[in-house]
């Protein structure tokens, strides 16, 4: 087990992943700043708020203080979509999303509690070590590889959160189709897709395939030949999600924690040989020809490629030493086996 958890895999998907949770963190907290607290007036002092048992002690704050709050936690996900002072700016964010979470019961998603696992996850993963602003100025803190673990522990959330979605829809009114028919109906006057949304078969494709979909999807993406099918159900999934109900950034979030079951190197090879492509093509369109006027084609791809390391790096990344290896990997089981046994959600 420890060699399958500390034997070297390319570091760009959870790289990758840095950048795209960081959007999204960023995305989500300026959503909570914007719609719930200007919007709904959900975090004003002089409001009644609902409140987690054991944590009435989470207040909310009267403006500017509370602006400030929200506008300090959306630079530590800016910090962290560019990798600078990593590790400071995951852990403003995490305390701070965890903050958001406990003022408010009302808004609570169980999305919103994988984020804050994720968010605290993130401090202590090498995810810092390509594709950021610290490897600008320090080009030996830039990793090529780094341990398999930090990968198979993000897999295995999701792993958690699809396969427990799916027991929990194994339940009499989900598959009568309850609450969806409710929903659905609602959506009866909804441009072009209403008439389809208010059938009652609508509601229960979308109810065993949900519940298919969440039971079944990991084992699809653990094995190559039926994985690029298993990514596109969840994308048509999540999209139609995205498309019907309001549940914030999780349906992106969903559809990034499912490319990592790809090999960790997929992302870096797809780049390389696309953005050489894309630069191509954006170098025929007439406002990049001015803008990139003077500049080669070959010359800017050049540059890319410095710039953005797409080549991986030859250092190898070993952490943590192994001295503390096994207790890491107690850590990490003892961690799982609560997550399995008490998924608190």
């Amino acid at each position: 087990m420890m060699k399958m958890l500390f034997r070297p895999v390319d570091i760009a998907a959870l790289a990758f992943f840095r950048i795209c949770y960081g959007i999204l963190a960023f995305a989500d907290i300026m959503g909570s700043w914007l719609y719930k607290h200007f919007g709904k007036n959900s975090f004003d002092p002089t409001q009644f708020q609902f409140k987690y048992y054991g944590f009435q002690w989470v207040k909310v704050f009267s403006d500017p203080w509370m602006s400030l709050f929200f506008i300090i936690t959306a630079l530590g996900a800016v910090g962290i979509t560019l990798g600078k002072w990593y590790r400071w700016s995951a852990t403003v964010f995490a305390l701070g999303f965890t903050y958001t979470f406990f003022m408010e019961k009302g808004y609570y998603l169980n999305h919103g509690y994988l984020m804050i696992l994720l968010s605290w996850l993130m401090i202590f993963l090498p995810a810092d070590r390509e594709w950021s602003v610290a490897i600008l100025k320090r080009p030996n803190y830039r990793w090529g590889t780094m341990p398999y673990w930090p990968l198979f522990f993000l897999r295995f959330m999701m792993g958690v959160v699809y396969t427990y979605g799916g027991i929990a829809k194994l339940n009499r009114d989900w598959l009568q189709a309850q609450p969806l028919k409710i929903w659905m109906g609602r959506k009866a006057d909804m441009p072009i897709l209403g008439k389809v949304l208010e059938l009652e078969a609508t509601a229960y494709f979308m109810s065993y395939g949900g519940l298919l979909l969440d039971l079944f999807v990991v084992w699809f993406l653990m094995h190559r030949r039926t994985r690029i099918w298993a990514l596109g159900f969840v994308v048509f999934f999540h999209t139609t999600n995205l498309l019907i109900f309001k549940i914030g950034v999780f349906p992106f979030l969903s559809v990034v924690l499912t490319l990592l079951f790809f090999p960790p190197d997929s992302i870096r090879r797809w780049l390389q040989w696309r953005l050489p492509r894309w630069l191509t093509a954006m170098g025929t369109w007439p406002g990049i020809r001015r803008l990139i006027s003077g500049l080669r084609i070959r010359q800017l791809i050049s540059w890319f490629r410095t710039n953005f390391q797409l080549a991986p790096a030859t250092r190898a990344g070993h952490w943590p030493v192994r001295k503390w290896q096994p207790l890491l990997s107690a850590g990490l089981g003892f961690f799982m086996l609560l997550m399995l046994l008490l998924p608190f959600r």
